[in-house]
């Protein structure tokens, strides 16, 4: 190949090369409308016969592409989703079920309470000559009847420091005096005062059986020995038992209570 056939070759190539490099600047500064400018540029480059390029020739060409190409300005875009976002739900947690409340157990029914055995001692006791058992009672508890018999009461009072029966001065205490006799003899029992330190529960003339009831120890006043005789004497109920010949027996053995 010559030299005049090779540098028509190279002419040949710097021109597509040109017009290549023209089409790609406009379609990328097209949507700034300057595309139309560079085209024609690219154009007048490629049609005006130059064969070399040189140095000198680039800040002329920038010049003149700077005089053609407006300065790019930035346009703010807005840029939108094509999917429109649901807003976020805010999402309540409901909070966490307490443990169930154990359910208050149901009070007892209100009643009498249940009966339950009271302490009772017994000590021997000697007044006078004569021979006794002194009880000591709790409060609540029953003496009960351990032979079968009839019931008498008496009510003592004392006035004017005498021991009188019969009196029925409201004013003064009265202390039950409750005799059993039984077929061993007549037991007799003395406990404090009535209503205060005791409650008969049988009358005059009733017929009792074993076990039946015959006084209640509420309080803790000491028998009415204690006021009629004896200081000393510190028992709730003081019993005696006499046969029917007049002998004094040991009553520890009819002493019963509930």
């Amino acid at each position: 190949m010559t030299f005049d056939e090779a540098f028509a070759s190279l002419r040949s190539a710097d021109q597509m090369l040109l017009r290549a490099t023209g089409k790609r600047l406009a379609s990328t500064l097209a949507g700034a409308g300057i595309g139309v400018g560079v085209l024609g540029l690219a154009i007048a480059l490629s049609s005006s016969g130059a064969t070399t390029f040189e140095a000198a020739s680039v800040p002329a060409a920038t010049a003149t592409l700077a005089a053609v190409v407006p300065p790019l300005v930035p346009v703010p875009v807005m840029i939108e989703s094509a999917v429109p976002v649901a807003p976020t739900a805010v999402s309540t947690v409901a909070p966490a079920t307490p443990p169930p409340t154990a359910a208050p157990s149901a009070a007892p029914a209100v009643g009498s309470a249940p009966s339950v055995p009271h302490a009772v001692s017994a000590s021997a006791y000697r007044w006078g000559g004569h021979r006794y058992a002194g009880l000591s009672v709790e409060p609540g508890t029953v003496l009960t009847a351990t032979r079968g018999g009839t019931v008498e009461v008496r009510l003592y009072q004392i006035v004017n420091g005498d021991i009188r029966i019969g009196a029925n001065l409201p004013s003064l205490p009265y202390y039950p005096y409750i005799y059993l006799s039984t077929a061993d003899g007549k037991v007799t029992y003395r406990p404090g005062a009535l209503g205060v330190d005791a409650e008969v529960l049988v009358k005059d003339g009733d017929v009792v059986r074993e076990g039946d009831a015959l006084l209640k120890v509420i309080g803790s006043g000491g028998s009415s020995w204690r006021t009629f005789y004896d200081r000393d004497a510190a028992f709730d109920v003081i019993v005696s038992l006499v046969t029917a010949s007049g002998t004094e027996l040991d009553p520890t053995s009819l002493i019963a209570a509930r």
